[in-house]
This record gives C-alpha cells, sequence and structure tokens, in this order.
C-alpha cells in the first residue's frame, strides 16, 4: 500500500485547527483502502509571547477580534457541529503559553499518537475549558490519550532547552512561509491551508496522487494535430 506523507502545523489553541484535523480524517476515511498516511504534528504558536500565566479568555477574544468576537465565535462553531465539536467557549477562562502542550505532541511522536494527543489536548480545551499549560493536566491528558507512564515523567523534567527545540522547529515554518494555522504539507510537496471541507482533502490527495496529464498538439506517425 502506498504511503502518503502529512504534515500538521498547528497551535493547540487554535479553534480552526481543532476543525481541520477532523475535516481531515474525515476526508482521508474513503481513501485508506488505497493509501497509507503517515501524520506527523508541528508547532506553531499563535501567541509566541504569551506567558504562563496568560489572559482572560474574554479578554484575549476582545483584543485580537474585536467587535468581531460573536461573529468569529458563530462561524467556527457552526463549522465545529458539522466537524461533530461541541464548543464551549464559555468554559474557557484563560489562554497562554502553548509550548508546553506541544512538548506533550512531540513527546507522543515516540509512542506514535500524536494525532490522538492533539486532538485531547484541543478537546480539553475547548470543550472542557482545562488549562493545557498545567503540567497535571497534561500528564491527564497524556495518559487518557494512552501514553506511557515513563513517557510522561518527562514531563516532570521539562527544561527551557526543550521547549527551545519547538521554537527552533516553528521558526523553520515560518522561514518557509507558513504564517496562519492549521496547515497541512501533503506529500513533503503540496499545502493546504485552513480548516478545508473534507472532500477538499479528498480531491486535493486524489490529484496528487493522480495527475492528470496535460493535453497539447503534437506530432507522430498519424500526422499532427
Amino acid at each position: 500500500m502506498e504511503k502518503i506523507k502529512i504534515d500538521i502545523i498547528s497551535d493547540t489553541v487554535c479553534p480552526w485547527c481543532y476543525v481541520g484535523i477532523k475535516n481531515l480524517e474525515k476526508g482521508l476515511e474513503p481513501l485508506k483502502s488505497k493509501y497509507e498516511f503517515d501524520i506527523e504534528w508541528h508547532p506553531f504558536q499563535l501567541n509566541p509571547g504569551m506567558s504562563d500565566e496568560g489572559l482572560e479568555y474574554k479578554e484575549y477574544l476582545e483584543k485580537t477580534l474585536g467587535n468581531r468576537t460573536n461573529e468569529a465565535k458563530k462561524a467556527v462553531q457552526e463549522k465545529g457541529t458539522e466537524a461533530g465539536i461541541n464548543f464551549q467557549f464559555d468554559k474557557i477562562d484563560s489562554i497562554s503559553n502553548t509550548l508546553r502542550s506541544h512538548y506533550l505532541v512531540a513527546l507522543a511522536k515516540i509512542e506514535n499518537k500524536q494525532t490522538e494527543v492533539a486532538k485531547a489536548l484541543y478537546k480539553a480545551f475547548f470543550e472542557e475549558g482545562k488549562n493545557i499549560n498545567s503540567i497535571p493536566e497534561l500528564k491527564q491528558i497524556g495518559e487518557r490519550s494512552g501514553l506511557s507512564s515513563a513517557l510522561l515523567d518527562n514531563l516532570d523534567a521539562l527544561q527551557e532547552r526543550d521547549l527551545l527545540m519547538l521554537v527552533q522547529a516553528e521558526e523553520g515554518f515560518r522561514e518557509l512561509g507558513i504564517a496562519s494555522v492549521p496547515s497541512f504539507v501533503i506529500d513533503s510537496q503540496f499545502l493546504v491551508q485552513g480548516a478545508q471541507d473534507p472532500e477538499v482533502f479528498t480531491d486535493v490527495i486524489q490529484k496528487i496522487m493522480n495527475p492528470e496529464k496535460e493535453s497539447g498538439c503534437g506530432c507522430g506517425s498519424d500526422g499532427c494535430c
């Protein structure tokens, strides 16, 4: 079975990233009999200067969206419902730095559970209002996602140098021109940006794997067109 690599660049407090992974999974479903998908997650901070203490979520939305806040929440809630997500913005008290949560996703790669952990983080933050910058909370999310206790012990020993590696990875994607999330790099060369509908992902992958030959005039033994 042919394998297709999909790199996902996202932030763990990005609502459209949550919609994006749900739609990607639906889009891949009809293709699983033909292809094997290797999905890898990469960090991208929407608010790299955000402190660990963070801001009240309501204040954050007002600062970033202003009078478009209600409109923006309604739009993502509608798309979320279609994707099977129950956004509960009223449950979110605050938003803070996301590097620790990205570190958990990076750890999960060791046990091939990045997608499970990423989705669990989105659910914890957007549907349950959990603080995903808290080490105890991150350990619980990891446990529920099936990560081993030995792997999760790394969270207790987390150092600044571990987070620096994530920052450097993020800077690499910014240098490549990634400026918004979610971004999906398919087969290491095709970029799809935004929380596209499932059908878009299906169609893009089919076109990538079955490129149409461009028709043009030419000459052969039977003459020229």
